[in-house]
């Protein structure tokens, strides 16, 4: 079991997938106790398997760079916010935090949260993801 955010999760072997996946437990609407064991392979490991992963979703590691405005960079310096981060101070009081994490929704919309206090440099995808979450906000409230 994993809590992550606001929710808890379980991680086991998917029979459907033959893969080991993460299940949200508040989605899982029936369990049943089964005569048969499952042995955990000994090669994994939770802390590794979630460790570069950000909040819950997975997809490609990607190599992040975002450059956080003065107005917020003292929060962004005194967070650990995930386990690869790296920061570089800017001139004027900026900061960049670069990691390698995988889940470009999860970490879009929490970029989102800064508003325009942060600018993704890289990966282009993260750029693009966070862009679109801004035009559907701009689309939402009005604007041009």
């Amino acid at each position: 079991m994993a809590y992550r955010g606001t929710a808890l999760y379980l991680i086991g072997f998917c029979e459907l997938r033959r893969e080991v996946r993460i299940f949200r437990a508040n989605r899982i609407l029936e369990a049943q106790v089964l005569s048969t064991t499952f042995e955990r392979p000994p090669d994994f490991d939770l802390e590794r398997f979630l460790s570069d992963v950000w909040g819950i979703e997975f997809g490609p590691l990607m190599h992040v760079r975002v450059r956080f405005d003065r107005e917020v960079a003292r929060l962004v310096r005194e967070t650990i916010w995930h386990p690869s981060q790296r920061l570089e101070e800017e001139e004027g009081g900026a900061v960049i935090l670069r990691m390698e994490a995988r889940g470009t929704g999860e970490l879009a919309r929490w970029l989102a949260g800064f508003g325009g206090r942060a600018e993704v440099l890289e990966p282009p995808e993260l750029r693009q993801a966070v862009l679109e979450l801004g035009q559907g906000i701009v689309r939402r409230y009005g604007g041009a």
